[in-house]
């Protein structure tokens, strides 16, 4: 899938913040339950690698932010997994520095949550001291 060849065919604004991407002839992605879809994102546009789409939000009775996405085949959702596409844009060295540290920061908070709930748990369902 070559950025060149990216187009937003689909957009839904108004109530599910749905869009959906035509990567070749086959293939297209759908994005949704965003809070928004970027401003200027419309049918027909030709989108590039790193560009804003949209933004992550919740829709509906959603209990936080996420977002949907899949990948479509001649129209029908497929696992992304099974697709072979040409590799993107590899992160510049210093931007992929920062996402490890980045990275290592969140896993650290991670392992600090799951230590406090072994703890809450070995309180055998009591409160406090």
């Amino acid at each position: 899938m070559r950025s060149s060849d990216t187009e937003s065919i689909f957009s839904l604004p108004a109530v599910f913040a749905v869009e959906v991407l035509r990567h070749t002839g086959v293939l297209e992605t759908a994005y949704a339950h965003m809070s928004r879809i970027a401003r200027g994102v419309r049918p027909g546009l030709r989108v590039r690698q790193g560009e804003v789409i949209g933004y992550v939000g919740a829709t509906g009775r959603a209990t936080g932010p996420h977002l949907h996405f899949e990948v479509r085949r001649n129209g029908e959702a497929v696992n992304p997994v099974s697709i072979q596409a040409q590799p993107g844009q590899p992160l510049p060295a210093g931007d992929l520095a920062r996402f490890h540290r980045l990275a290592e920061a969140v896993e650290q908070q991670v392992a600090t949550l799951r230590r406090a709930t072994i703890v809450a748990s070995a309180l055998d369902g009591r409160f406090g001291p």
